[in-house]
């Protein structure tokens, strides 16, 4: 790789200009070969011209490349306020010619409030506080090095013609005109303040990113097309969270010797919602438009069938348009959420679900990590904690360590079972 820049400042009175560009070149060149070949009998001298038996080669070349030319323009006026530009420009050869090129922009501008005259007399309280925003833009080009072209593949049939197998070698998959670049947007709006001599600090940060032009299948074909449907750029995600960092550093003194201590936590949210996607019927069980990241459909449960005389009057379960499982006392009472008499997934689509609703997300919420340190005559301590304030979880149908030994009628029933099971008693 080749990775070049240059750089300018200037200070004007209390202006300071600071000018960057660069350019920067990657190649990556992957080849692979492996020759096999059975001995067919022991021999010291390990050579291919040796053995008689079945021979398996293979091989495989993997190439691409990527440029790029980029520059950066710094403003700072007594370090009140601050200002940054940047501009890219990348190649990649992951795509075709006609659409290997992409620019990016980003900015961002800081207001140090503490720096203004007007804050003078709050300085002694609070040493520092900056006010920040910022947007940018960035390529992902993260995918195959020939995703672009279409492909054809060699094999042999199992059947031979004049005592030959015949080879065969298989229709390229479609490729479409729309495909390029990913690019993901994102925006940050940031406060950063300290109190108590800078002894306590905080930084919080609320941002969206948004993923625009995502690779995804436009819609399906008909069967006796024979091929996959190709991928394209067609499709959005938006994501909005936040972060919190608080930080503490002190020292006393311990036994005629300073004890450093601190004291950092921090903890974000963030949540992901589909904005573009190509799914005319909302089908559920593919990406719909509104769709959150992570959602859990599943039924409402109601307790339990006490009785069979209940359970009869209750809706059946629909496991198929030709199957009705009927409950029975101690089964778990489903809520007929449509009043059709059939508890069941409806169309499967978001017009009509059924009697299935979100009733969860297993995406993590409110991450948080907590670090203590310290130290003192030489010896220093350092202790981590971090977890997941909510999460909500589905387990398979198999989980036996959920659901218990017993979650199919064609699993063996441990005696435990037998003994504890549910009796309207």
């Amino acid at each position: 790789n080749i990775n070049a820049y240059g750089t300018y400042s200037k200070l004007i009175n209390d202006h300071d200009i600071k000018v960057m560009g660069g350019y920067n070149q990657e190649h990556y060149d992957y080849l692979y070969s492996y020759a096999e070949k059975l001995y067919p009998l022991p021999v010291d001298q390990h050579s291919l011209n040796l053995a008689t038996g079945a021979s398996n080669t293979r091989d495989d070349d993997n190439r691409n490349s990527s440029r790029s030319i980029f520059s950066r323009l710094n403003y700072n006026w007594k370090s009140r306020y601050l200002v940054e530009f940047n501009t890219s420009y990348f190649l990649s050869s992951r795509f075709e010619k006609q659409k290997r090129g992409h620019g990016y922009l980003s900015s961002s501008a800081a207001w140090r409030i503490s720096e203004e005259a007007f804050f003078e007399p709050l300085k002694t309280v609070v040493p520092n506080l900056k006010l920040r925003f910022s947007y940018g833009s960035l390529g992902n080009a993260n995918i195959g090095s020939y995703d672009y072209i279409p492909i054809m593949s060699v094999s042999q049939s199992g059947f031979s013609l004049d005592g030959n197998l015949v080879n065969l070698t298989s229709a390229p998959a479609p490729k479409s005109d729309n495909f390029t670049w990913e690019t993901v947007e994102s925006f940050n709006l940031g406060l950063d303040f300290s109190l108590f001599n800078s002894k306590f600090n905080t930084t919080l940060d609320v941002f969206r990113r948004d993923t625009k032009d995502m690779l995804a299948n436009y819609r399906s074909l008909p069967s006796v097309f024979g091929a996959s449907v190709p991928k394209e750029n067609i499709a959005s995600l938006r994501t909005k969270g936040w972060e919190l960092n608080v930080n503490w550093n002190d020292s006393f003194t311990l036994l005629d010797d300073r004890f450093m201590y601190g004291v950092y936590f921090n903890v974000s949210d963030y949540m992901s919602q589909i904005t573009d996607y190509y799914n005319p019927t909302n089908y559920l069980a593919d990406y719909y438009v509104g769709q959150t990241i992570g959602e859990i459909w599943g039924l409402t449960t109601l307790g339990y069938f006490l009785t069979d005389e209940e359970a009869k009057k209750s809706a059946v379960l629909s496991s198929s348009s030709t199957s009705r499982v009927y409950a029975s006392a101690g089964t778990i009472k489903f809520e007929d959420k449509n009043n059709d008499g059939v508890i069941s997934w409806g169309d499967r689509t978001l017009d009509n679900p059924g009697d299935y609703r979100v009733i969860g997300n297993e995406t993590p919420r409110y991450q948080f990590g907590l670090t203590l340190n310290g130290a003192w005559k030489g010896f220093d301590m350092n202790v981590f904690f971090n977890g997941v304030g909510k999460r909500d979880i589905y387990p398979g149908a198999e989980a036996v360590n959920f659901w218990g030994p017993y979650n199919r009628k064609y699993q063996v029933m441990t005696k435990h079972v037998i003994e504890n099971r549910w009796t309207p008693e």
